[in-house]
């Protein structure tokens, strides 16, 4: 992951889904058949074309029943997918939903080659949002007629229908039938089923404004449960701050329930439908969108205000799905995740989140130890001033390089903090911005100082040579700035063995900087090149338990103002 795109994952605070894929995993089934007068259940296993239909507790032939024949000779039609037996079982070739229309008809004995070599495809209208349905225009089912195969949302398909398939006859559709079939359809949609109606009818011409006086065959209902996770990757967006907004091309009822299975609600109001969506005003729909998790029958357009109305509102959306990530105009506050479609897809976002929230953590880390380290030197050189003493510029260089940014480095390989995932989440800018920030660097700066300062001043108070109170002040500061890793590493203290050695890296930097700075005075180049001196044994006394007191006093203060300096 590339450091720009870790950092804006990091900072995501709203996921936006499409149902299909990321939440559901296209397990597609149909489970349920409804004709005019009657309901079938439909009995398999996913995508296996093993399974019979089933209605008032026994199972029937499907060509039994004239509308029952009638509805699934149509979805084998106008469906473009089939599925294939591998060593991991059944699985879909091409659109998931057509897949198991191929296999529901494939359970009545029906072959969509089979009924396309009597009756040819002159041509298609392709399925679209805006429309909502799609068709498949054949010569050859009614003698040399042209003939529309119709499948798509029930409401929609409806409109183009002024009959009704009842027990093999074709009569009219009035009012009381075009109510019993939206009743059936809101029935199968509040179990959570995906919805599709299916109709047939002579049209003059094979397009769009050709659809009319059609002839409604029936309803099927789509089982797509949620996938393996799915609930749980929910969770844990929830507790680390993070929403999960669900956009869907289903219907109101469909998005609710799967809602509900999700664990979507958590108080937000009803789901909001796309034809409502596109007459509210931007300003309502923005207030809107700070409460609503679920919105049904989204177009392309509609998803770009949601998207556009979410950056308004000064959220970072990462966009999960081909349909949605295709759908949405993509800013530079937006993440794409196109190939996270997998039924593992959300727990591959929650890992790349948390590895988005450890590099902020870490480069917040690196920072505040390089620039607490760096005020610490100033401070030194201002405060070592009223002893009348000064740090030689090779010192200072080599501190800067050594005994601060080298063991720095180290920092971006330390693992996750256990609460990482358990807090709102936080750009890099304003990491490195709070007032929290800046009070921390001061204060463990201070720390830093005032040890060596202590040092300076025992050094004159007992009369020490200058030449061998520098290399103390030196060795002090260095040993100092080493141990403050440690206060660097956590948000907490670091005291406990498992805590302390779980970063390998920060060890190796630290032991091997400490490695080289005690070279300095033991190995005769590096002490001539410092211009150092030999120290006693009272003297590596001293310059140890200045270099230990800066790193005790940020542990213990970590453990009594954790809250506070952070």
């Amino acid at each position: 992951m590339q450091p720009h795109t870790a950092e804006t994952i990091g900072a995501v605070t709203v996921v936006c889904t499409s149902r299909t894929g990321p939440l559901t995993g296209h397990a597609m089934m149909v489970t349920d058949v409804r004709s005019a007068t009657r309901a079938y259940g439909v009995t398999g296993d996913g995508y296996a074309p093993g399974g019979t239909f089933v209605t008032g507790g026994r199972a029937v032939p499907a060509d039994s029943d004239p509308d029952l024949w009638l509805t699934l000779r149509i979805a084998a039609t106008t469906s473009h997918a089939d599925v294939t037996e591998t060593a991991g079982g059944w699985t879909p070739r091409g659109d998931p939903m057509d897949a198991a229309l191929t296999v529901a008809a494939r359970k009545a004995g029906i072959e969509r080659s089979e009924m396309l070599f009597r009756a040819s495809e002159i041509a298609t209208l392709p399925y679209s949002v805006r429309r909502g349905l799609m068709a498949t225009f054949h010569r050859g089912l009614h003698g040399g007629t042209l003939t529309a195969c119709v499948k798509g949302v029930p409401d929609r398909v409806l409109a183009l229908c002024s009959h009704v398939q009842s027990d093999g006859a074709r009569v009219p559709l009035d009012d009381v039938a075009r109510a019993s079939v939206l009743t059936a359809n809101r029935l199968m949609a509040t179990r959570g089923l995906r919805v599709i109606a299916l109709a047939r009818g002579n049209v003059d011409r094979p397009q769009e404004d050709g659809l009319a006086n059609l002839t409604f065959a029936g309803l099927i209902g789509l089982s797509d449960p949620p996938a393996p996770g799915a609930a749980e990757a929910i969770e844990t967006f929830r507790q680390a701050g993070v929403r999960t907004v669900m956009l869907t091309g289903d219907q109101r009822e469909t998005a609710a329930a799967t809602a509900g299975e999700l664990g979507l609600e958590h108080g937000s109001p009803a789901v909001l439908d796309g034809p409502e969506l596109e007459c509210m005003p931007d300003v309502d729909l923005r207030e809107r969108l700070g409460r609503t998790n679920v919105f049904s029958r989204v177009t392309p357009q509609a998803v770009r205000r949601i998207v556009n109305g979410l950056r308004m509102r000064g959220e970072v959306v990462m966009m999960v799905g081909q349909p949605v990530t295709r759908a949405a105009t993509l800013r530079p506050s937006t993440v794409a995740a196109p190939a996270w479609r997998s039924a593992t897809a959300l727990d591959e976002i929650v890992s790349a989140i948390r590895e988005g929230r450890v590099y902020i953590d870490n480069v917040r880390k690196l920072v505040f130890y390089i620039v607490s380290c760096g005020l610490a030197g100033t401070l030194l050189f201002l405060g070592a001033g009223g002893f009348g003493w000064s740090m030689p510029v090779a010192h200072a260089v080599w501190l800067a390089l050594v005994t601060a940014v080298f063991p720095a480095l180290a920092l971006k390989a330390e693992p996750a903090q256990p609460d990482v995932m358990r807090r709102p989440p936080r750009t890099l800018r304003a990491a490195l911005m709070s007032p929290a920030f800046v009070r921390a660097v001061v204060v463990y700066a201070a720390f830093l100082t005032v040890a060596t300062l202590l040092v300076v001043g025992w050094s004159r108070a007992a009369g020490i040579p200058a030449e061998r109170a520098m290399t103390m002040n030196f060795m002090a500061l260095g040993l100092a700035q080493l141990l403050h890793l440690g206060n660097a590493r956590d948000r907490g203290p670091v005291l406990s063995p498992a805590r302390a050695l779980a970063n390998a890296p920060a060890l190796f930097a630290v032991t091997l900087a400490l490695t080289l700075q005690v070279m300095t005075v033991t190995a005769a180049p590096l002490r001539e090149w410092l211009n150092l001196t030999p120290l006693a044994a009272t003297d590596w006394a001293v310059v140890a338990a200045a270099g230990v007191l800066p790193a005790l006093a940020g542990q213990l203060l970590k453990r009594t103002h954790r809250a506070r300096i952070v």
